[in-house]
């Protein structure tokens, strides 16, 4: 957060603030023309909490009161084009804005729209969000903020604190946005947050995966304490219901030689961490390297071994973790390209370190970008790492990854695999007749290419 405590006290008691919003004219047009027709237009939600800690703020919400949902829907048609989001959810989309009017219950009404109520008041409206936090509602003209449950207090506090009990489990997704507030914006959540998530746990399974993955990525994406908030995932039973896989890292031991930190689950939430901590800000690439470092000593519990000497040894578990991956990547996401990519990663994320301590010829390195983009594969590695507390790690010294991506850089390979010096076309040209052995020609010329011969 970039508002100190004191700040947002001071802001409290003003009772107005200005804030910035994305598409300011548009809110205050829509604003002037809902007061005009004898409504209220006010900002909620999470762009107000955002404007006020001094981030920037994301989509904007507006919510309407005094003026009936198709009433709604008639005026704003007259400010911009504008459209049903779906009238099951009660939102209107207008142009970039979700205005939408507050309602009393989840399930839809007689109308279609989810129970709306244009007659309610701020203080009862309020009371349907999650978070205090959330809660806020900022009035576009005449920059009144409105903080009727206490949302700037528990911003100040860094406290994570739902506004109802009764009506917080009506969504048991609400378990795991806040395990992602907790690693955005370092809160703590209060016994009764973590008491409800415990509740909420067990029902998450049953949530469409859509929902449940855009909790996680923007988690991934967007946290700076993500180890801690999976901590807290894994204490109110959140993992365990939604990823058993994981559950299994916790009480599962490692060599103390190089893993002073203790248990599988704790070398992860260290290495989540790393990763996180040196994302680019290339939401693709950031989201690969969050999962594969997520994901990546599952098959650590199936291959432990313990030795005669004492040592603990877990051969083979990159190759074991890669199907307990893809079962994981499955429940969450469609998305082929993205779960290929990741179970590379996660099948790959030991051979930077091999390599360098068998300082392998440059064939290996460019027959290894043909299956795995390498500059990702060293960011897990980074990870994998620095994820610990040993001394080395601690320093931040990661000679391994830093000599492997000085030879994928040298080799031009960092970021994509080599690209066929001799096409199908070269071949033609020299007089070969298109068939099956062009093909067979073309391989053992590229194999040979990334062999260096030529």
């Amino acid at each position: 957060m970039t508002v100190h405590p004191e700040q947002l006290l001071e802001q409290r008691q003003a009772g107005e603030m200005d804030i910035a919003l994305p598409h300011a004219d548009l809110v205050t047009d829509l604003a002037r023309r809902i007061a005009r027709a004898g409504g209220r237009a006010l900002v909620v939600g999470g762009c107000v909490r955002d404007a006020v800690i001094g981030e920037p703020a994301g989509d904007v919400d507006l919510e309407v009161y005094g003026i009936p949902p198709r009433e709604l829907e008639r005026l704003v048609g007259t400010v911009v084009t504008s459209r049903v989001v779906g009238r099951a959810f009660g939102v209107l989309k207008v142009g970039p804005l979700d205005v939408s009017v507050p309602r009393r219950r989840r399930q839809s009404g007689r109308d279609g729209f989810l129970d709306g109520d244009p007659a309610m008041t701020l203080p009862d409206a309020a009371r349907r969000r999650d978070f205090t936090i959330n809660a806020l509602a900022w009035d576009p003209l005449s920059r009144a903020l409105y903080d009727p449950v206490g949302g700037m207090a528990d911003l100040a506090s860094g406290r994570l604190h739902p506004v109802d009990e009764s009506t917080f489990v009506e969504d048991p997704v609400r378990a795991l946005r806040a395990i992602r507030f907790i690693a955005r914006f370092r809160l703590e959540p209060s016994p009764e947050t973590l008491r409800l998530c415990a509740q909420l746990a067990p029902r998450l399974a049953t949530c469409p995966r859509e929902r449940i993955f855009g909790e996680l990525r923007r988690m991934l994406l967007e946290g700076v304490r993500v180890g801690h908030a999976l901590a807290t995932a894994g204490e109110t039973g959140i993992v365990g219901h939604l990823w058993p896989e994981l559950q299994r890292l916790r009480g599962c031991p490692q060599d103390p030689f190089w893993h002073p930190e203790g248990d599988v689950w704790t070398r992860t939430l260290l290495a989540i961490d790393v990763a996180c901590r040196e994302r680019t800000g290339t939401a693709t690439d950031d989201l690969k390297v969050g999962l594969a470092v997520l994901l990546h000593d599952l098959g650590k519990p199936d291959t432990t071994v313990v030795a005669p000497d004492g040592r603990i040894h877990t051969h083979g578990h990159e190759t074991a973790g890669e199907t307990l991956a893809a079962a994981v990547l499955r429940r969450l996401t469609g998305e082929a390209n993205l779960t290929g990519d990741v179970l590379r990663l996660v099948r790959y994320h030991l051979a930077p370190t091999a390599f360098y301590q068998q300082r392998v010829p440059d064939r290996a390195i460019r027959r290894l970008a043909t299956r795995v983009r390498l500059d990702l594969l060293a960011r897990v590695a980074r990870a994998d790492l620095l994820g610990r507390t040993s001394g080395e790690a601690q320093r931040g010294a990661c000679p391994a990854v830093d000599w492997f991506l000085e030879r994928a850089a040298a080799l031009k390979v960092q970021h994509e695999r080599p690209r066929p010096i001799i096409l199908g076309r070269h071949l033609l040209e020299l007089g070969m007749t298109p068939g099956p052995a062009v093909g067979a020609l073309l391989k053992d010329l590229y194999a040979r290419q990334l062999d260096g011969e030529f």
